[in-house]
């Protein structure tokens, strides 16, 4: 998802789009840490669409409440090429409309890669799966959750090589649909989620 330094200040002819799917604990938060700090390290500007506080201090944080999402990330759009990470996506991209339906459809014409990150899968619209360039899917134990991901990755044997270990994921690359399984490290700052009640 990177791409080379030199990219970042010319425009490029695609960009990508990638959906993190997982439960709370098993990796999500590692690999989206991982990929992002590596996007800035070669000198991309990360933006970061986040309900939730542990973004709260992120520089590239755009959050100011769901009824101005869609004019906040108007706003993105003359910003010049980045990389725009959606987390708890589940809570505001089942239904996408404005800047979120047309960042999904035209995230090139923004300069934009798009890293989609949820829980469930349910909670990301259908058509984001088609368009997706690849999906890393970490354990999913829900029977329905399981059934979605068949039904829109059009492949029940994929799905059951989802890993169930933590911070082990399936990788997906489209169009050609190779795919690996790959680790993540732990993530270094423990969370209130990540500590045992």
């Amino acid at each position: 998802m990177a791409p080379k330094p030199e990219t970042f200040a010319e425009k490029r002819s695609t960009y990508e789009t990638v959906i993190v799917l997982g439960p709370s604990g098993y990796g999500k938060s590692s690999y989206v840490d991982e990929t992002q700090e590596k996007y800035s390290a070669r000198g991309g500007k990360v933006w970061v669409v986040a309900p939730a506080s542990n973004w709260l201090h992120h520089p590239g944080r755009v959050w100011t409440g769901l009824e101005n999402l869609d004019s906040e990330l108007a706003k993105l759009q003359r910003a010049g090429p980045g990389l725009i990470v959606f987390d708890d996506a589940d809570l505001y991209f089942r239904h996408p409309t404005g800047a979120r339906l047309e960042i999904i459809v035209a995230n090139r014409h923004w300069q934009k890669d798009v890293m989609v990150v949820s829980r469930r899968p349910q909670g990301i619209h259908k058509d984001l799966f088609m368009i997706a360039d690849s999906l890393v899917l970490f354990c999913q134990r829900q029977a329905y959750a399981r059934q979605y991901l068949a039904k829109e990755l059009d492949s029940a044997a994929l799905v059951k090589k989802i890993p169930k270990e933590k911070f082990h994921y399936l990788f997906i690359h489209r169009p050609t649909d190779s795919y690996a399984v790959q680790q993540t490290k732990p993530r270094a700052v423990i969370t209130a989620s990540d500590r045992k009640p």
